[in-house]
Formats: structure tokens, C-alpha cells, sequence
């Protein structure tokens, strides 16, 4: 029997009942370019745009540790590809790179909704998945059931002023969605959903956090979170979408905390805003 699981997900279960448990390693520089070079000859025909394409790719990975890192991430380097191949650029930072798949993946939602023709099915769809990631962060979920997903969905939609009964319809049709289509969210089990990855649930998280709080808010819940591993990523990607002074002031903060997750969060918030 093989068992597979994200790392985020897994609670150690099966290796009390005597399963033998393995991690699969990540890529080498050398195998992501393997991949781009195969990818690329199987999807473009012209041999000089694919020429073009792969010197592009390469370039980027090579200018950037941050992308070089996702790179050996097998779900990351295509979404590196994919992004590339719709957008012509790649962005440099994570939460830019993060932000164009997930753009992707809504207008492959807004095609789908104008094919099914429904009437009730939410217009705004980057703004629910933030509001699920941060609801699932809060209560450090990253599997989810559909009862938390609706319930999710309903109280983000009734805050935007939806009808209730609007709202009920709409968190129907999404999670017909999610279950029809691989996104943003899949389904993982019986009714059990995640985000694709954790980076894209934390990263989506931040936005929510970002529109919720001010730059005073913001920083006093990344005093009261800065040491906690499940926010040092949301935290950082939230701190880097504020204005230039405010991002200034909260790394100020944080950097006078002198602690190793305050510091780490302060450089990555650096990092995304160079």
C-alpha cells in the first residue's frame, strides 16, 4: 500500500501504524533544466522562440535565488513555465511570481464561469480565496472540510454585502467548481479540499491580511505572531504590500525585537519589495 500526502498535511499517523515513511527530494539545478528543455520542445514549436524561451527561463533562475529555490519544486518550475508562456516576463519575487498563477488560475474561472452560465456564481473569486487561506491560517488548517469551505465563503460574502440566500447559492456553486476543476483549491478526499500548495495558501493569506488591517494593525499582530512558524511567511508577504514608509516602520519593529523569526520576516519583506 502507498499512502501519499503533502508535508503540511501529514500528522505523523502512519508511521505509528507501521508504515515505512519517505520524503520525496526536490529537484537539482540540473534536473529543472532538464525539465525546461523537454517541456519546451514538446509545447513550442518554433525553434527559435523555444531557443528564446529557455535562455529567458534560465536567465531568470539564474538571477534570482528566490526562483531558483521554487525551481526545484516540480509544481513550482511549471508554474514558472506556465507564467512565462501566457505572460512573455517572469517575475523576480515570489509574491509577484505567486500572484500572476493565481491570475491564471481566476481567468481560467472566469472562462469556466461563462460556460456554465450561472447567474450566482461569485464575481470576485481572489478575494474569497484570500479571506478561506486566512480563515484556514487562523485556525491552522490546511485541509479543510466542505462544511468549513461554505462556511468560509458565506460569512466573506454576506461581509460584502450579499444576501444571505445569494451568498448560500454561491458557496454551492464554488464548491461544485472546485470539485469539477483543478485550481487554486483541489480536492484531496472525500470531502476534504486544500490549497494546491502552502505557499499559495500563506500568499493569498497575506492579501486578506493586507486589505483587513492598517499599517498600525498590521504591525501589532506581527508582534504578537512574529514567533509563531505558521505566520512568518504571511506575515512577511503581508508587511511587503504596504506603502514604502509603512513596510519601513514595521521592519523597524520587528528588527529591534532582535529574535531569529522577527529578523527572517523582516528580510523577506525586504526581500519582495526590492
Amino acid at each position: 500500500i502507498v499512502v501519499t500526502s503533502r508535508v503540511a498535511g501529514y500528522s505523523g499517523l502512519l508511521s505509528l501504524e507501521g508504515f515505512s515513511v519517505w520524503h520525496l527530494a526536490d529537484w537539482s539545478d540540473e534536473q529543472a533544466h532538464q525539465f525546461i528543455r523537454q517541456w519546451l520542445e514538446k509545447s513550442v514549436d518554433d525553434a527559435g522562440r523555444r531557443g528564446a524561451v529557455e535562455t529567458q527561463l534560465l536567465d531568470a533562475l539564474s538571477t534570482s535565488a528566490e526562483l531558483q529555490q521554487l525551481a526545484h519544486n516540480p509544481l513550482f518550475l511549471r508554474m514558472i513555465v506556465d507564467v512565462e508562456n501566457v505572460q512573455g516576463v517572469i517575475p523576480r519575487r515570489v509574491g509577484g511570481l505567486l500572484r500572476s498563477f493565481e491570475d491564471l488560475m481566476i481567468r481560467d474561472w472566469d472562462l469556466a464561469k461563462g460556460l456554465r452560465g450561472s447567474d450566482r456564481l461569485p464575481t470576485d473569486l481572489r478575494m474569497l480565496l484570500a479571506e478561506l487561506a486566512l480563515a484556514a491560517m487562523e485556525e491552522g488548517r490546511y485541509n479543510f472540510g466542505e462544511s468549513f469551505l461554505r462556511s468560509a465563503v458565506i460569512k466573506s460574502l454576506i461581509r460584502r454585502g450579499v444576501e444571505s440566500s445569494a451568498a448560500h447559492h454561491n458557496a454551492t456553486d464554488l464548491v461544485s467548481y472546485f470539485r469539477e476543476r483543478v485550481g487554486i483549491i483541489v480536492e484531496t478526499g472525500p470531502d476534504l479540499f486544500s490549497f494546491r500548495h502552502l505557499l499559495i495558501q500563506e500568499h493569498l493569506a497575506s492579501s486578506a491580511l493586507a486589505d483587513r488591517l492598517d499599517s498600525d494593525q498590521l504591525t501589532k499582530f506581527a508582534l504578537e505572531h512574529y514567533d509563531d512558524e505558521r505566520w512568518k511567511m504571511v506575515l512577511a508577504m503581508a508587511v511587503a504590500q504596504l506603502s514604502p514608509k509603512d513596510v519601513e516602520d514595521v521592519i523597524r519593529c520587528l528588527v529591534r525585537l532582535g529574535t531569529p523569526n522577527a529578523m527572517q520576516i523582516g528580510r523577506a519583506s525586504c526581500r519582495e519589495r526590492v
